[in-house]
């Protein structure tokens, strides 16, 4: 049984009809999502402001209304971004019709690991920058069902987590994975340990020149990368039925798209 992947396209909403082309409305909204990315990281959603945002972009504050409401707007834009490229890397690296339902789930790790690498940005955005004085009003948003953003984040959630559900399923119905496994305590293991180990992974990142300063720094001296690795490798040993060769697999996370 193939592994149904929805596709996820989601773009922020544009309202405005200055821009000649639909190109130019992207180029535009490219240059303040990038700003305001920026800003977010570096000051947090409360303590950005449109006005900053306008001015890192060279635009005026005017013009950044054309595209958004409003700065909670252009961090959902950018969270909804995020998300969509890390489901897209995903979907992709797993939608191979010869992998086992083992290979699949190191598919998906590999994919989570390379949107860090190449993204950790929005890797933040995703995990770091929660803003604690907001968190009760989007809760509410949530319940009543009013803000579309909210409902756009939480679908691209729901399709990440699928595919990790539905490998491990399609594993137990083909007979690979054993019977008595519970696929969503397995996805939430493998989400729980990456998101840990990323997050490690990212804070010796930020604090690299830290570090290199201070030698005698306690760190473990390990290489952080292959924790992430093993975390994967010994959830699937959990769960194949007939062990895996243990160099092969190990191989397959060098080979495995994305690089």
């Amino acid at each position: 049984m193939d592994i149904f992947i929805p596709s996820v396209s989601i773009i922020p909403k544009v309202t405005n009809g200055y821009c000649r082309t639909q190109r130019e409305k992207e180029q535009r909204i490219e240059l303040i999502t990038k700003a305001a990315e920026e800003l977010f990281l570096e000051k947090g959603l409360t303590h950005t402001t449109m006005d900053e945002i306008a001015e890192q972009c060279e635009l005026s504050k005017a013009a950044l209304y054309l595209y958004f409401n409003n700065k909670e707007d252009l961090f959902a834009a950018i969270m909804i971004k995020a998300m969509e490229t890390l489901y897209n890397m995903m979907a992709t690296a797993a939608n191979k019709s010869d992998f086992s339902a083992s290979d699949r789930l190191r598919a998906i790790g590999k994919a989570y690991l390379s949107f860090y690498k190449n993204n950790p940005g929005y890797f933040q955005i995703m995990n770091h920058h929660h803003d604690p004085a907001q968190e009760e009003e989007i809760h509410k948003k949530m319940a009543q069902g009013l803000d579309e953003n909210i409902k756009r984040i939480f679908a691209i959630y729901e399709n990440i987590w699928a595919l990790s559900i539905d490998t491990v399923r399609h594993g137990m119905e083909n007979g690979e994975f054993k019977q008595d496994t519970n696929a969503e305590e397995v996805t939430l293991g493998l989400w729980a340990g990456s998101n840990g180990v990323i997050q490690i992974m990212d804070h010796f990142r930020t604090h690299h020149k830290f570090l290199k300063e201070n030698p005698s720094f306690p760190v473990p001296h390990v290489s952080i990368e292959n924790v992430y690795i093993k975390i994967w490798e010994y959830t699937i040993d959990s769960l194949v039925m007939i062990p895996e060769d243990a160099v092969a697999k190990r191989a397959l996370w060098n080979n495995l798209q994305p690089s």
